[in-house]
């Protein structure tokens, strides 16, 4: 098993990931500590925040060994590498990059594209792509669990809109093995105050309202 498969193994058995994009990049560590304590381990960090790539190399020395730290919103063939050399461990795009897909297989990095369409998970498919995200997937949970019906042999990444524990029960039982959260909009108050420690806390109770 290589360790690409162990990323993606472990991205969809811990089923949620928060992703964070925020100018407040003060409390993206802290945060993202928080969200590892309160028991989600794998975290997102999206090239749209101001020195992302110095957040992920930072975010690679300081946050726990476990603790797995992608790049998010990644656009081109490019900023994938770059976001690999600062140390993401994982690529998600918003859409279906060829280039992008080509350079993360190069680097033996999981890369999770974005598709709306039967077309574009059958060409995902095509690049050699485990796990796919369909977004917006707030379009509808009637459209996620007919997109995804056909391709019972692929796992989805439900993202997009918020994704209180409920509505992400519907998106398993529709298919998906993982969901998305906002990491600065789980807890907007605790997140811009500071209080990571509540961060913790309602991480924790999302984690236990998902598995009752």
């Amino acid at each position: 098993m290589t360790a690409g498969s162990n990323i993606t193994d472990r991205i969809c058995d811990i089923g949620v990931v928060p992703v964070f994009r925020t100018d407040r990049t003060d409390r993206l560590l802290p945060a993202a500590k928080a969200y590892h304590e309160g028991g989600m381990h794998v975290i997102e960090f999206t090239m749209t925040m101001p020195e992302a790539l110095a957040s992920i190399e930072k975010g690679r020395s300081e946050l726990p060994d476990d603790a797995t730290l992608g790049a998010g919103t990644v656009l081109d063939a490019e900023t994938a590498r770059l976001a690999i050399l600062a140390g993401a461990q994982f690529i998600v795009s918003p859409g279906l990059a060829p280039k992008v897909v080509e350079m993360c297989h190069r680097y033996g990095v999981p890369v999770v594209p974005g598709a709306m369409t039967p077309s574009e998970i059958m060409q995902a498919l095509e690049l050699g792509v485990d796990v796919i995200k369909v977004f917006p997937a707030n379009i509808g949970l009637p459209y996620f669990a007919d997109l995804v019906a056909p391709f019972p042999q692929v796992r989805f990444m439900a993202a997009g809109g918020p994704i209180p524990p409920e509505l992400a029960k519907q998106y398993y039982a529709a298919g998906a093995s993982v969901v998305t959260v906002a990491g600065q909009g789980l807890d907007k108050e605790a997140f811009e105050t500071g209080d990571f420690g509540k961060l913790t806390a309602v991480v924790r109770k999302y984690l236990a309202d998902l598995r009752a």
